[in-house]
């Protein structure tokens, strides 16, 4: 499911921008400042290669952990059926499970401020059956005030169009049976109805790059 670039809203002023505007247009936020304790503040982008649709400015705490930023991007775009994930950074392996941190990896507890620096690419890998593999890059660092929250979304890409493959309007569900391209057909609930597949393999489209993958519904969007 690819398409054309899209843009996305900053949630401080609710301007709609695109992907690289947006770096700017938040750093200039974060210059402002603001009232209370200065702690380490990370700002990162999150997409999944060059020329994505699907990406996320953060804004995270240095004293905020690895775990914090693999359960956030659970919630807001992974969680399927509780997978194992690992974050990759300078050659090392930072994982959920328990058991592969026995044996030499590394795992989550782990301030961010500790592994991660200005200019920092790494990667996140969920589920490791049917991976769903995210690229995160260091915007920034800086020592300014951060929310409560270890990770706040500061903004989005606005949901792809997805048009239905049989009547051309919004698409509604992916059939995961059907590989007429690398996550399934889509089509709206109407052409749905007389699809020749299964209903158990239909999926929501839905505003993730986990969309049409293993049992993700997320929230429609």
């Amino acid at each position: 499911m690819t398409g054309k670039a899209t843009r996305g809203e900053c949630t401080v002023c609710g301007k709609v921008l695109g992907k690289r505007a947006l770096t700017r247009h938040l750093q200039a936020h974060f210059a402002t400042g603001g009232r209370g304790r200065a702690v380490t503040v990370v700002h990162l982008l999150v997409d999944t290669r060059h020329g994505s649709e699907y990406w996320m400015h953060l804004m995270a705490r240095g004293d905020g952990t690895l775990k914090d930023l693999d359960s956030f991007l659970r919630e807001e775009w992974l969680e399927c059926c509780g997978h194992m994930s690992q974050f990759k950074i300078g050659g090392r392996a930072y994982t959920s499970d328990p058991e592969f941190s026995r044996w030499g990896e590394g795992d989550l507890d782990v301030a961010l401020a500790d592994v991660l620096g200005v200019g920092e690419e790494f990667i996140h890998e969920y589920d490791f059956g049917s991976t769903t593999t995210l690229r995160l890059r260091v915007m920034g660092t800086w020592q300014g005030v951060a929310g409560r929250l270890p990770v706040t979304l500061l903004a989005r890409n606005e949901p792809p169009e997805r048009p239905c493959g049989v009547c051309g309007r919004p698409a509604d569900v992916v059939c995961v049976a059907c590989y007429e391209g690398p996550h399934g057909t889509v089509l709206c609930d109407a052409c749905a109805e007389g699809h020749h597949c299964d209903e158990d393999y239909r999926l929501p489209v839905v505003n993730s790059p986990r969309c049409g993958v293993c049992g993700y519904t997320g929230t429609a969007w």
